[in-house]
């Protein structure tokens, strides 16, 4: 079911007349903006753990740090496609917590089952599943907040 959400909903956004490429590739970005704002203040900061269990790498630190950074991204964002900016500084960092939702139930299901790696197409990135399960958390959201707000 998610799975069809998910492609259902990057479809959509794909196929919107004016800017459906660009709301896609930021889409994308944002994704990679949180991850990198997580990974950067988790090494530097990172002392309490996110979800120790399920995986032991997160923290709240990283977590944080995440966020804070696709709020700022949001604002450029908005500034670039000429919107109301505080929109934007609230939604993606909530879509950003979204995205590591996905990640940790994604995890939760590897080692629930006792699975390393999520496939074999992308070795040493954890599988297939782990390089997109953010995005596939993530993108109803964002949708829901493109046509919401009529971006």
């Amino acid at each position: 079911g998610i799975l069809l959400l998910f492609g259902a909903s990057l479809m959509s956004l794909h196929a919107l007349p004016k800017l459906g490429v660009k709301l896609t590739l930021i889409l994308f970005v944002l994704i990679w903006v949180a991850d990198i704002g997580a990974y950067v203040a988790g090494k530097n900061f990172g002392k309490h753990k996110l979800a120790k269990k399920v995986s032991p790498g997160k923290t709240i630190e990283g977590l944080m740090g995440g966020l804070l950074l696709s709020a700022v991204f949001g604002y450029f964002v908005a500034l670039w496609l000429q919107q109301d900016w505080l929109y934007f500084v609230i939604a993606f960092p909530i879509i950003a917590g979204i995205s590591v939702i996905g990640d940790l139930f994604a995890s939760l299901l590897k080692r629930h089952g006792n699975i390393k790696d999520s496939g074999f197409l992308l070795p040493g990135h954890g599988g297939f599943l782990d390089r997109f399960d953010s995005l596939i958390a993530a993108t109803p959201f964002y949708f829901a907040f493109v046509h919401y707000y009529s971006v």
